[in-house]
């Protein structure tokens, strides 16, 4: 019985703590970046809603799939004072014309600064967002989940996707 008190105890004041925390650290303004190939770059702008600067770092990542050098960053480390924003440019490097959408993802981390005369444990919190690469020509589909396909045989749903 008292075990089952203690975790009572312990689930209320969890529940307690978690209704008054928030998000802190490096914030997109957006939870995709989508790269224009007409334009040749896209940008997303990250803010810092820490009370301290920290440094930025951007970091590119390939899928599985796609390993294919498409896009540069910049800058790929920057600092951002507290409550300020930054922007960060995707260019498109490779001049061939795209046929597909392709994708890749993005990284940003938020190192905060180490305090002099102190030694403390600091965490950091990256955001791994995707990263569309659009062909130039490809028409804008504002609800593309409208053209999957949904078949359900006994217990087996299966979804495809034929555009």
């Amino acid at each position: 019985m008292k075990l089952l008190s203690g975790i009572k105890t312990g689930a209320a004041a969890l529940v307690l703590v978690s209704a008054f925390s928030h998000a802190t650290g490096m914030v997109p303004e957006t939870s995709v970046v989508v790269v224009e190939a007409s334009d040749g770059e896209g940008a997303i702008n990250i803010t810092n809603t820490d009370n301290y600067p920290v440094l930025m770092l951007t970091t590119l990542q390939d899928i599985p799939e796609d390993k294919t050098p498409l896009l540069t960053i910049t800058p790929p480390a920057a600092r951002v004072e507290a409550g300020k924003t930054q922007r960060v440019r995707f260019i498109l490097t490779d001049k061939t014309p795209l046929k597909t959408e392709r994708l890749k993802r993005v990284i940003f981390e938020g190192v905060p600064p180490q305090v002099k005369g102190k030694n403390q444990v600091r965490m950091t919190v990256r955001q791994n967002l995707p990263v569309l690469i659009r062909p130039a020509g490809l028409a804008r589909d504002e609800a593309p989940w409208k053209l999957l396909v949904w078949k359900q045989s006994g217990n087996t749903l299966t979804v495809t996707n034929p555009s």
